[in-house]
């Protein structure tokens, strides 16, 4: 299994706003600086040696739920072929995860949580200002 979809993160905007074009400019700022906080957990805890940071802004774009969040996918050398065949599992991946879908696999809350404090051990001074 590919850490790409199995190890992805994401960062929300504190405010939700269904777009990105919506945050303003400090919020922006915020949401990027978080993701590069997330994204060094996230590629420690997968051993991984590189990232893929995507926004699918708007449904045509791919986007599943109406609020701006940031993917943050641990990769590996050659996990695919062609590296943008990333984009086809992030797709995929996101068909299956979509709210609203009925095969939807189940994630506890305890799953969530679990996943959570791993990263946040990783992330020192998480809760300063």
């Amino acid at each position: 299994t590919c850490p790409c979809t199995t190890g992805r993160r994401f960062t929300n905007a504190k405010r939700v706003v269904p777009r990105f074009g919506s945050l303003k400019a400090d919020e922006v700022q915020d949401l990027w600086a978080l993701a590069r906080v997330v994204g060094a957990a996230v590629e420690a805890e997968h051993n991984a040696p590189g990232l893929t940071f995507t926004i699918q802004d708007g449904v045509a774009a791919g986007q599943s739920v109406p609020h701006v969040h940031i993917h943050i996918l641990p990769r590996l050398e050659g996990d695919f072929v062609r590296n943008d065949d990333v984009y086809d599992a992030i797709d995929k991946a996101e068909a299956l995860h979509r709210v609203d879908a009925e095969d939807r696999p189940a994630r506890t809350f305890a799953d969530m949580a679990a996943e959570a404090a791993a990263l946040r051990r990783r992330i020192p001074n998480l809760d300063e200002p």
